[in-house]
């Protein structure tokens, strides 16, 4: 995604969290975002899926992912070994 989202862009790991819910919710998970302002951070974006069958998943990630005035450097897409299993 081609969104500056540096640590200190409180706004833009806001809206990379925010395309996240999108596609997230779209699949029925429930999304949350836990403001960290106070402690200055942006805050955590959390999203869950409850059930009682299948196995538990935990993923942990960080949306801060482009540093800040480094240009974006735009890659290809590939499929990966996850999505090849259809």
């Amino acid at each position: 995604m081609d969104q500056p989202s540096a640590t200190e862009n409180h706004d833009g790991v806001r809206a990379v969290a925010d395309i996240y819910a999108a596609e997230l919710t779209a699949l029925g998970f429930e999304t949350r975002w836990v403001d960290q302002a106070e402690v200055g951070r942006a805050g955590h974006f959390v999203a869950e899926r409850r059930g009682r069958q299948g196995k538990r998943l935990l993923l942990i990630g960080h949306l801060d992912t482009v540093l800040q005035g480094e240009p974006f450097r735009r890659r290809a897409r590939t499929p990966t070994a996850a999505a090849s299993r259809t």
